[in-house]
């Protein structure tokens, strides 16, 4: 049946008859793994060498589908850098949002994306629908995390590119700063491009960009950290001036050790459980709402 995991290294190597929930600093579905249901995963890193017979919802900031994996519906993918590398397939779409993303694989149906950087080297059965950078640099993210075995993020050029093993079966469109060179025969239907910025004419007054998603994000989190010292603040004043409430819990601890143990074990283990879910809660919610603009 499904399984939950979480913890700071997950890696799977056997059979799960379900779903796998997962949520750790680096989460690993090695190439014996099997997924028969949906691999939902969250962390710094994520890495599928094996097969996932439903869909594959991931978010962290490095996310791998390494040479050989397979995922038999639906990839959405929520993060800093994606390599879904050769030799890999989606079974039917592929909704991916990130700041890089390396596409070499073959997806058997359509693909929306929205990146700063947005490379395909790979087979596209249906449409293209892309949202990407300008394309004048290169895009290099900076592996902040220092977690053993995590992969080092991708490296692509901002904006749209085609490689020599691109091809597209359906329609691409495609919405950037500048439009980008694609190869000859890479697109079999229609291309539609759209330009993202466009010049004002003269006298108009030009209002200031809405705040991008990343932004929100920004100002939700220093709104969260001065939340969180507050509460901080608060916390140790109580401890300064009403001490008895410290003294009264060591006393129970004394007196009624056996039962403060067993409360003890269940809250430490149900905290962890709620904390994964509410670290993936916030993740998926957050990438979900900022695809285009991650």
């Amino acid at each position: 049946d499904d399984l939950y995991l979480a913890g700071e290294t997950i890696i799977v190597k056997g059979t799960v008859k379900g779903d796998l929930i997962a949520a750790g600093s680096l989460v690993t579905i090695e190439p014996s793994g099997v997924i028969e249901g949906d691999l939902i995963a969250a962390g710094q890193g994520v890495v599928v060498k094996g097969k996932v017979e439903g869909d594959t919802r991931i978010a962290g900031f490095v996310l791998v589908v390494e040479r050989g994996a397979s995922v038999g519906e639906d990839l959405l993918a929520f993060g800093y850098s994606l390599d879904v590398q050769q030799g890999t397939s989606v079974g039917q779409d592929a909704v991916i949002g990130a700041g890089v993303a390396a596409l070499s694989g073959e997806i058997a149906r359509n693909l929306n994306a929205g990146a700063e950087g947005l490379e395909i080297n790979g087979a596209v059965g249906g449409d293209v629908s892309a949202e990407v950078g300008g394309g004048e640099t290169d895009y290099t993210p900076i592996n902040f995390f220092q977690t053993p075995g995590l992969p080092s993020p991708v490296i692509v050029r901002s904006g749209l590119t085609l490689g020599s093993g691109a091809a597209i079966a359906g329609n691409l469109t495609y919405t950037a700063r500048e439009e980008a060179a694609l190869p000859a025969g890479a697109v079999s239907g229609q291309t539609n491009f759209q330009l993202r910025q466009v010049a004002q004419p003269e006298g108009v007054e030009v209002l200031p960009p809405p705040p991008t998603m990343a932004e929100k994000i920004g100002a939700w989190l220093l709104d969260f950290l001065r939340d969180l010292a507050a509460l901080l603040i608060v916390g140790f004043l109580l401890a300064y001036f009403f001490p008895r409430f410290l003294q009264e819990g060591a006393r129970t601890l004394q007196s009624q050790p056996g039962p403060s143990f067993l409360w003890g074990i269940v809250v430490y283990v149900a905290f962890f459980f709620v904390l994964a879910l509410l670290i993936f809660t916030v993740i998926m919610a957050a990438v979900i709402l900022g695809v285009v603009t991650l």
